[in-house]
């Protein structure tokens, strides 16, 4: 129940109301924190499971993470 919860309660967070078709080219990112490695992979199995397949999470490789860390912390260049 609990889990269903936190479903229903990220996709309407993450779904909006607005035609996404003039929004392809947006994609959303979840950051996963913790204190070591393990802790990391615990919360990332943690958000996959609560996931379901309902919004395709997966965990990005190195270059695309630095990609994306990239486009974040520099707004303006591109």
């Amino acid at each position: 129940m609990r889990l269903r919860l936190v479903n229903e309660m990220l996709l309407q967070s993450v779904m909006l109301s607005r035609n996404t078709e003039d929004y392809s080219d947006v994609q959303f990112y979840i950051m996963i924190f913790g204190e070591d490695l393990h802790d990391i992979r615990v919360n990332t199995r943690t958000a996959q499971f609560a996931d379901q397949g309902l919004m395709g999470l997966r965990p990005l490789d190195y270059e695309e993470t630095v990609k994306v860390l990239f486009r974040e912390n520099n707004l303006n260049s591109k």
